[in-house]
């Protein structure tokens, strides 16, 4: 038997997962989540029996807005 000089056996990343479209995509669908996520803000301050469950949406909201910056800068980069 024959000792591989390589231990390390890495696959080579899936070509669409490093491209700039996928960013934006990514960027997109996130940007969608937070607005649903301010909107979900709005509906918790408008009604009170929802004010103690304000902390859901604004999670959801910073979250996603996290995600959709990091995304846009990873597009900008480029691969």
């Amino acid at each position: 038997m024959q000792i591989d000089k390589n231990p390390m056996f890495r696959k080579s990343p899936v070509p669409w997962y490093r491209s700039r479209w996928f960013f934006l995509i990514i960027a997109i669908l996130s940007l969608c989540l937070a607005v649903l996520g301010i909107i979900g803000i709005g509906v918790a301050r408008r009604e009170q029996v929802f004010n103690s469950f304000i902390w859901m949406p604004l999670l959801l909201a910073a979250a996603a807005g996290l995600l959709c910056v990091f995304m846009l800068f990873r597009a900008s980069k480029g691969p």
